[in-house]
């Protein structure tokens, strides 16, 4: 019982304060990224770069590409997410089967004094898995799928925008042949009242 307690409480300890010092780090770097990006999309001026321009069926494609990535994006995150919180909840239940005398499986009084204390691997392990319960990812998932919505609401219009100017091309030609015809029986008209 010794060798595993040292096990849990020497190794697995110091595994685990190295992997959520690396999730924190992580986590930090993901932060700091999304900030830089939130600072530049909020510092663009785009009505000033760019002018209006036709829409195309690469447009669409990018639209389309666009959608897509962002929701391979959002569906990473909602794992991510998912993932942590259920790798945090199977070792607070491993550590819960095989750590009695703690407060997982039983609101027991202890029946010694050495069984009074939780070892650090199980705080560290319930801080954090209230740390993770706490993150709920909803706030980023929701803008996530409203910037997908606000993406396909632009293909939609875009697409649209595209078949308008299809049916315009296609009216501007029929227009101009009707012109020709009436041009060419106007000439004929004028032939025959001329000659």
């Amino acid at each position: 019982a010794s060798e595993l307690e040292k096990l849990r409480d020497v190794h697995l300890y110091k595994q685990l304060v190295d992997l959520v010092q690396k999730s924190m780090i992580m986590w930090r770097s993901m932060l700091d990224c999304h900030l830089k990006q939130h600072y530049i999309i909020n510092n663009m001026q785009l009505d000033d770069v760019f002018s209006p321009i036709a829409t195309t069926e690469y447009n669409i494609k990018n639209t389309l590409q666009l959608e897509s990535e962002v929701n391979i994006w959002r569906r990473n995150l909602e794992s991510l997410v998912h993932t942590q919180k259920e790798y945090v909840f199977a070792i607070h239940r491993w550590l819960c089967l095989h750590v009695i005398e703690i407060e997982c499986s039983s609101k027991r009084a202890p029946s010694s004094p050495q069984k009074m204390s939780s070892p650090p691997v199980y705080a560290l392990c319930k801080t954090w898995l209230s740390a993770v319960n706490q993150i709920t990812g909803n706030s980023a998932v929701n803008a996530l799928k409203t910037f997908s919505n606000s993406i396909h609401e632009l293909k939609v219009h875009q697409t649209e925008e595209l078949r308008q100017h299809k049916r315009l091309d296609h009216l501007r030609k029929d227009l101009e042949k009707k012109e020709l015809a009436l041009y060419d029986l106007l000439q004929e008209f004028k032939d025959v009242f001329a000659g």
